[in-house]
């Protein structure tokens, strides 16, 4: 008998078919589910590896044993007039068939389900890598991230100081349009972190990063600084200034000039100069700022002392005019006090945002929109400019132009979580609720919190999924400062379109009674859910009487109502018509 012919009546190939189909079905398994839990290619090659060594032990094994009826036995020891090995044969048939369906079955699932989620995330991700590398590219060697500096004064309390220097110098190089500078949202992010300087450019998609330290003794101030090429981790250029508190805004000039002439970028307008004040004043200003952004009672008792102090040494000190006036943002003297700061300094960009913003909210888009214009003019790279800016964009329906200059935001301010909210906000009004939630996602990675939370329950209610946006929103009862009530609203919605109206209608009874004063627009919402348009209609009258309804109204919970003549009123009287927007002139030019 031919050595073929033994191979084929002992089985061997039967085996080794089998074998094959199990070791195919196995490592596709295992190279789909281990990544997939976090255990990345080790563990699905050591799987290829052990199959790998194990074939030919099986074909041994398969030559030398066979199964019968009684068991395993020696193929020496086996009796072929007995009908076992034909059975034992059909056994193995009936195997290789089931494991050849399972491996076609899998096959059809990874090609025609799998594969393509696949595809996907590697375009995503590759798409992400070209931006951030043409990033990097476009600027060249002129990108870069300002650390915050460490505080080394012996008094822990002088953190605000070291702060304040650090945010002046992201200010001042901001100024540069032909500069990438990261914002301090996304800069500051990496405070007090034990992290390479190579990861953070690699986060942040910037070549360059500046960090140093401070440290103040009464009149003394010493700062360092280096500049450093992050990738490479090479020293660039450093410096240490050890002067008195008088030269600070001299010492923050010297820095900004000394990177711009390291990164050799060709200044086209004023030499970079910081506006000096009394150094004291200006000390008082850094903490008064460095407590505002706490928000809490106390600290903002604290600001509006500094901040008045400061002014007492400098009177025409107008960032400590501004900061004063922010503590009062809902007086009825707000406005006054920023036309009183546009008095003393005609070219102070944050007092038009703020008078544009009080624009919107009293329905005079127009002069909302001479003011955001006049604000760019005069800070056109100002991250804070360009949101607010952006905001207007929004409400004008300029959806296109707000996606833009969020892009150009986040690539200056890839940390900064409310570009993605405000993204996802734009996504849903273009009627994209999934790249919505993938948005509000990515907001609530960078920073956990209510806002985004509420925004992801209510992308999903829209997309369709009630019972996820329920899952989010339900027995949420703490509040949103800009948005009080939010998860009451999508919850009683949810509840409405899961069927479970009883439930939904006590919501809505608690969201009257805690919140239908201050946010009628809320209240609305969930009555145009209901399809009831005369209590809809009813809640937003009261909005607009009161100036409460806000941007509320762009909310895809209105879409049911879109079609009552009603709602073309309201439109109306607010000023967002479609003819009335489209005669207000408008546009976010980005700097090149």
């Amino acid at each position: 008998m031919s050595l073929f012919s033994e191979l084929k009546r002992r089985n061997v190939f039967r085996v080794a078919i089998a074998y094959l189909a199990a070791a195919w079905l196995l490592t596709e398994v295992a190279g789909t589910l281990f990544p997939m839990f976090g255990f990345g290619e080790s563990p699905a090659r050591i799987t290829v590896i052990i199959l790998a060594i194990g074939f030919p032990l099986f074909l041994v094994f398969s030559w030398l044993f066979e199964t019968t009826p009684e068991g395993l036995k020696l193929e020496r020891d086996i009796d072929r007039t007995a009908p076992g090995p034909s059975a034992n044969t059909r056994r193995l048939d009936r195997t290789i068939i089931v494991l050849l369906a399972l491996a076609l079955g899998y096959f059809a699932l990874d090609k025609f389900v799998l594969e393509p989620e696949r595809v996907a995330e590697i375009v995503e991700e590759t798409a992400q890598q070209a931006r951030s590398e043409a990033l990097v590219e476009s600027y060249g060697d002129r990108s870069i991230a300002v650390l915050p500096f460490v505080n080394m004064s012996s008094d822990a309390d002088q953190e605000y100081f070291s702060d304040g220097i650090s945010e002046e110098l992201i200010n001042l190089l901001t100024k540069i349009p032909e500069l990438r500078v990261i914002a301090r949202t996304s800069a500051f992010y990496y405070k007090n972190k034990d992290i390479k300087l190579s990861d953070v450019a690699v986060e942040l998609h910037v070549n360059h990063v500046l960090e140093g330290s401070v440290r103040r003794s009464g009149d003394r101030v010493r700062v360092t600084a280096q500049l450093i090429e992050a990738r490479s981790d090479t020293h660039l250029w450093s410096e240490t200034y050890d002067r008195t508190l008088s030269d600070i805004f001299a010492i923050q000039d010297e820095i900004a000039t000394n990177v711009v002439e390291q990164l050799k970028v060709q200044l086209l307008g004023a030499p970079l100069k910081t506006d000096v004040v009394d150094p004291e004043a200006y000390a008082l200003w850094l903490q008064g700022n460095h407590l505002l952004r706490d928000w809490s009672t106390k600290s903002l008792e604290q600001a509006q002392h500094l901040f008045e102090k400061a002014l007492e040494i400098e009177p025409d000190f107008i960032d400590a005019r501004f900061g004063l006036a922010e503590l009062h943002k809902g007086d009825e003297n707000y406005r006054q006090a920023l036309e009183e700061i546009l008095k003393l300094n005609p070219e102070y960009a944050n007092a038009y945002v703020r008078l544009g913003g009080l624009a919107i909210l009293d329905f005079d888009l127009q002069t909302s929109a001479e003011n955001m214009q006049r604000a760019l003019g005069l800070a056109p790279t100002s991250v804070f400019v360009l949101e607010s800016a952006t905001w207007l964009s929004i409400v004008l329906g300029h959806m296109d132009e707000a996606l833009e200059v969020y892009r150009y935001l986040m690539a200056r301010d890839p940390l900064n979580h409310l570009a993605y909210l405000y993204t996802g906000t734009v996504l849903l009004e273009k009627g994209k609720p999934q790249e919505a939630i993938e948005a509000y996602k990515t907001a609530a990675s960078i920073r956990p919190s209510a806002i985004a939370d509420s925004a992801l329950s209510q992308a999903h209610l829209f997309n369709g999924d009630a019972q996820t946006a329920l899952d989010i929103s339900i027995g949420r009862e703490e509040t949103i400062e800009l948005y009080p009530g939010a998860f009451l609203t999508v919850s009683a919605m949810a509840l409405h379109s899961l069927g479970r109206h009883e439930e939904s209608q006590s919501i809505l009874e608690d969201l009257i009674t805690r919140y239908g004063e201050f946010m009628p627009g809320f209240v609305a919402q969930v009555y145009a859910w209901f399809g009831d348009a005369n209590s809809c209609f009813l809640w937003l009258d009261k909005g607009v009487d009161n100036h409460r309804i806000g941007d509320l109204y762009m909310s895809p919970a209105f879409r049911p109502v879109f079609g009552d003549p009603r709602w073309a009123e309201f439109l109306k009287r607010i000023g967002r018509a479609p003819e009335q927007l489209a005669a207000i002139e408008f546009k976010i030019t980005l700097p090149e």
